[in-house]
């Protein structure tokens, strides 16, 4: 989604909490929003030119090394918490991509740091981590930059993937894209109400959508091959019910931009989707990338839709690959499943002539 999108679902949040009481100046918003886009670039340039600085750090970690600073944690705590700060004000004081790029490297290197140093102290693992994840979550609390709350909440989602592996609890694996799907869901359809409540953490809310949606196609991808990983378990129909449901839901709600008025006429589309999608219940990752799909192409946020939809033929190619049956088989579910999408196809194409021709 744009930044231009973004601040207006905020400022229509703005608007319905504040009701007949707010008057917008129209010309000076304009005007705001046009310099902030002069000074913004894309997410991509920004996250390419921090990986590309993070590389250039690398010599910076090579001069430590040399000059033996990296055998004392005292040393490597001193520098890693004056690095972490010095971005933080950096962050609060220059608003150009350059000092932007220089100031998230240095965040980051801070991170490895403090985590070399923690090496150093023999800080057990677990509270290695949560060290990590709490400060991650400070930082937070005093910038709110958009590209630092990425990194910042790509340090605690990280974190926290970390302890729940490193304690052996694959077996509640599931437990993950069952919550993040419902995140995902309240996030995307409540964006306006929740820009509006929460405006001074409106820098946060993009960073979190975009981690949550990482994660949560990387979790999809782990339940994709859990006959490659040992403990995972194999029963996943609780999840795969799960996001059916949403997606069925989100199914259901969508019909409407599609001129699929009639309420009868959207229950039936439903139930054939739904009926569609019954075999893939083995799988839960189509199903959940399918929801991320919707999700994402009804707020129109151009860069998750992309996303979802390479990750969708990726798993649909696993699920293809996977299936225990035979060549002719697996030939034939794809011709009975392309006949019904096509079927469906042709029963909205004509139901939307019709409405049309009224």
């Amino acid at each position: 989604m744009s930044n231009r999108i973004l601040y207006q679902n905020w400022l229509n949040g703005v608007m319905d909490s504040a009701g007949d009481a707010f008057q917008l100046n129209a010309a000076g918003w304009e005007r705001a929003i046009r310099r902030m886009e002069a000074r913004e670039s894309s997410w991509i340039v920004k996250i390419v030119s921090v990986i590309g600085g993070m590389m250039a750090t690398q010599f910076f970690l090579g001069f430590l090394l040399i000059g033996g600073i990296t055998e004392s944690p005292i040393a490597l705590s001193i520098i890693g918490a004056c690095l972490i700060i010095g971005s933080l004000f950096a962050l609060r004081k220059v608003d150009l991509l350059i000092a932007d790029t220089i100031a998230i490297c240095a965040y980051l290197t801070g991170f490895v740091l403090l985590a070399l140093a923690q090496n150093l102290w023999k800080i057990s693992i677990d509270l290695a981590a949560v060290i990590q994840l709490v400060l991650a979550l400070v930082t937070l609390l005093f910038i709110r930059h958009t590209i630092l709350a990425f990194f910042a909440f790509s340090i605690v989602m990280g974190c926290g993937l970390f302890l729940f592996f490193n304690h052996s609890l694959l077996a509640w694996v599931q437990v993950w894209p069952a919550a993040l799907s419902i995140a995902l869901v309240i996030l995307y359809e409540n964006e306006a109400r929740i820009l509006g409540l929460l405006r001074k953490m409106a820098a946060w809310y993009r960073p979190l959508l975009v981690v949550l949606a990482l994660v949560f196609i990387g979790m999809l991808q782990l339940l994709g091959k859990r006959h490659l990983v040992d403990g995972l378990g194999e029963d996943f129909s609780y999840v795969s019910i799960l996001l059916l449901l949403l997606f069925v839901r989100l199914v259901f709600q969508i019909l409407p931009l599609f001129a699929v008025s009639d309420r009868n006429q959207r229950i039936i589309i439903t139930a054939v989707v739904a009926l569609i999608l019954l075999p893939t219940l083995i799988s839960p990752a189509i199903v959940g990338i399918l929801l991320l799909l919707l999700l994402s192409f009804r707020a129109g946020d151009r860069w998750i839709w992309i996303l979802s939809l390479l990750s969708l033929v990726v798993f649909m190619s696993e699920y293809y690959y996977d299936l225990d049956y035979t060549l002719l088989t697996k030939s034939y579910i794809l011709m009975g499943t392309g006949a019904g999408f096509l079927l469906l196809y042709f029963f909205t194409r004509k139901k939307w002539t019709s409405h049309e021709m009224e």
